[in-house]
């Protein structure tokens, strides 16, 4: 029993207590770190100063932060092995998603792959049939690569499909992720389907020889989406051009020839490309124009962006759930995408009129330029509009324009709009309804429910998992990503220009490897003579690299060895299900009921008997040829086999005019090369002869 206490210390205060640790401090601010999960060292500090009057270093203050995290997210290394309950959680709460694992031989963590069924069926009844594909890392001390495939809603906005966790962005992983995703969403025919990838990925065969660092994506999309378009971010392609051929003016007119909707249009911007570098030139022509010219894609998506905007914003959007262990980072991005879901939700019931808000303000901005644009009227609902003397022909029955622009959007072009106005009729009725309100509220229609609590999941028996192998990396790990020469700015809030791969030149004698100061004619005192050559750069390297080529194992056979499959569910059938699940009135709900996935809404309605071909420049080096030869080879082949034809000499004459047509097709190429080239000499010389004519005079 207390009997007398004496609040005044005689003791010395010390600013060091061993008791003071830093598992005590992660304990006793764990709510504050809570709240704020990007709370600072030094914030952390000045906390526990003002309130201790302490001063703990920085290493102390880090493992504290790091104590608090593991009880608000629990133990990273722990929660690999709760990837199998959790599995099963979400496939018993919200039924028809998706979640496998990968193990290698010692039952170490390797791949994952998850979707939820209301972003699966949202994409295929409200969304356009193109899938954005990108790859971001993981920043934990485990590494890896997290793969998204994100759709495109009818606002223009993104919409996350599916997602995996891979241990490396290589063939193999892209390989596993896209067919889990094909047999995910029930894709059998790929013809209508569109990917798009930036650069760490890479394009086709094609691509590949060009660009060897670039493969990824290119055996996987070639083998499991054979018939699919393939576009190229354009932004990404720049990055790759500016590092061969630098400027504004070859910057801006790479833009004009990708922007080109017209093969007409596209050749002339082609042409000015030649005469401005012609080694630029030539890089570009290399490329398939389908994979980043707009004048060579498909009008079937109903979609002409060139950019892969979609996966960079869902990538920042995840941005905090990326530095989370693996099972709290998927139960980040599922309570965001929940939440964005709702939100969506919401914005639809404020929406008006009969198209999303998006896209009316790209219609009124088409009006607003169809101002300069005078409709001729020709019967049948045609019309030719002179647009500053240059005609358009439009079609308003076919929702068609010379210009493409409304073939591969759906918006109506401002060609397309002063004919509408001529005839009175509203710019709404005539946009695609794939971008209708009707079709944003089928995309956001169904939510994801939420799951229980950790403690209350059902324990699934099967291997024990571990965590990945720890590969220790020189240096301290980044956060931030490395950013190009071009993204980064000066002090002012200007890009800085790299001068990295230039050549310097002298300011005297224009020759290369030197500066004025030591330029041996300028300390001779000679005469300068400058190159009045118009210097151009190297090509860019295109020699090949050998990458191994992992074997693919199936996502059948993932399901089946890691015993994750459901028993008796059904496959999803490429079928057209009219109606969905209906809203109950009553207030009691009802459990969510699994059915097969639908088929894509959008290509229901717009399928076509037979997929169109779209131009292509491969032609001109000989594709066309050899494609040409092997067809017709192949009906006289199977003709002389009816017996039907046995003559030898129709077949080497039908061989020798394709032959001959190939053969003209090339020197009208070459010609056409020749003149531009001799039109360049031609204005070289004449500028020559006026400075030469000037230093005389002088």
């Amino acid at each position: 029993m207390v009997k007398r206490h004496t609040s005044k210390h005689t003791c010395e205060s010390k600013w060091q207590v061993r008791a003071f640790s830093a598992r005590y401090i992660g304990n006793h601010y764990v709510e504050e770190i809570r709240a704020n999960e990007k709370t600072t060292l030094k914030g952390l500090g000045q906390l526990v100063q003002k309130d201790w009057k302490m001063t703990p270093k920085r290493g102390k203050l880090g493992r504290a932060r790091k104590f608090a995290f593991e009880i608000i997210y629990g133990d990273e290394v722990a929660q690999y092995n709760q990837l199998w309950d959790f599995g099963q959680e979400l496939r018993r709460s919200n039924p028809g998603s998706t979640f496998f694992l990968l193990l290698d031989d010692a039952g170490h963590f390797k791949r994952c792959y998850f979707s939820f069924d209301a972003c699966k069926r949202g994409f295929l009844a409200g969304c356009r049939p193109i899938i954005f594909l990108d790859g971001c890392h993981l920043k934990t001390k485990f590494g890896g690569i997290l793969l998204t495939a994100i759709g495109r809603d009818p606002n223009d906005c993104i919409f996350p499909v599916a997602f995996a966790i891979v241990e490396v962005e290589n063939t193999s992983s892209w390989k596993w992720f896209l067919t889990a995703l094909k047999q995910d969403l029930g894709i059998v025919n790929t013809a209508p389907w569109t990917i798009m990838s930036d650069k760490q990925k890479g394009l086709i065969n094609a691509v590949t020889e060009l660009f060897p660092w670039l493969q990824g994506l290119i055996k996987a999309v070639t083998e499991l989406f054979p018939e699919a378009g393939h576009r190229f971010c354009v932004r990404h392609l720049w990055q790759n051009f500016n590092k061969n051929f630098k400027g504004e003016v070859l910057k801006n007119q790479l833009w004009k020839c990708a922007r080109s909707s017209t093969v007409a249009k596209w050749q002339e911007n082609m042409d000015a490309m030649l005469v401005l570098s012609k080694t630029a030139h030539d890089w570009l022509e290399e490329l398939p124009p389908a994979t980043w010219v707009k004048a060579f894609q498909s009008e079937f998506p109903k979609c002409d962006v060139l950019l892969n905007n979609n996966c960079e914003v869902f990538n920042k959007y995840i941005l905090e759930a990326r530095e989370l262990p693996v099972l709290a980072m998927i139960l980040k991005i599922k309570c965001q995408i929940t939440t964005r879901i709702y939100n969506k939700q919401l914005e639809a019931e404020s929406m008006t009129g009969t198209i999303c808000p998006k896209i009316r303000k790209k219609l009124e901005k088409h009006v607003e330029w169809s101002n300069i644009c005078e409709a001729k009227p020709s019967g049948n609902g045609i019309f030719e509009i002179m647009e500053r003397g240059t005609p358009y022909i439009v079609d308003i029955q076919k929702r068609s324009c010379s210009c493409r622009r409304w073939d591969l959007s759906g918006i109506p072009c401002w060609h397309a709009l002063s004919a509408l106005r001529h005839d009175k009729i509203s710019p709404e009725s005539y946009v695609h309804d794939c971008y209708s309100i009707e079709r944003y509220c089928k995309a956001y229609e169904h939510i994801i429910w939420p799951c229980r609590d950790v403690r209350e999941w059902d324990k699934v028996d099967a291997m024990a998992i571990k965590a990945p192998k720890i590969v220790k990396k020189v240096g301290r790990p980044q956060k931030n990503r490395r950013q190009q020469p071009e993204e980064k700015e000066g002090k002012n809030g200007y890009k800085k220009m790299s001068k990295h791969g230039t050549t310097i030149h002298c300011s005297y004698c224009g020759h290369p490897g030197h500066n004025k100061s030591g330029c041996i004619d300028y300390k001779l005192g000679l005469v300068p003579q400058k190159n009045s050559q118009k210097k151009v750069r190297a090509e860019p390297d295109v020699s090949d690299s050998d990458l191994e080529d992992v074997a693919l194992v199936t996502t059948e056979h993932h399901l089946h060895t890691m015993a994750f499959v459901q028993q008796g569910r059904e496959t999803y059938e490429p079928e057209v299900l009219t109606a969905l699940i209906d809203e109950k009135a009553s207030s009691q709900r009802e459990q969510a009921q699994f059915t097969p996935l639908p088929d894509s809404a959008f290509i229901q309605q717009n399928v076509l008997s037979q997929m169109p071909v779209q131009p292509s420049t491969i032609t001109k080096e000989g594709n066309l040829l050899r494609k040409r030869q092997v067809l017709a080879a192949a009906k006289l082949k199977a003709a002389s086999e009816r017996r039907e034809v046995a003559d030898q000499d129709k077949f080497d004459a039908a061989m020798a005019k394709l032959e001959q047509e190939e053969l003209q097709r090339a020197d009208a190429i070459e010609k056409k090369k020749s003149e531009a080239l001799a039109r360049k000499i031609a204005n070289e010389e004449k500028k020559k002869a006026k400075r030469e004519a000037k230093q005389l005079a002088a």
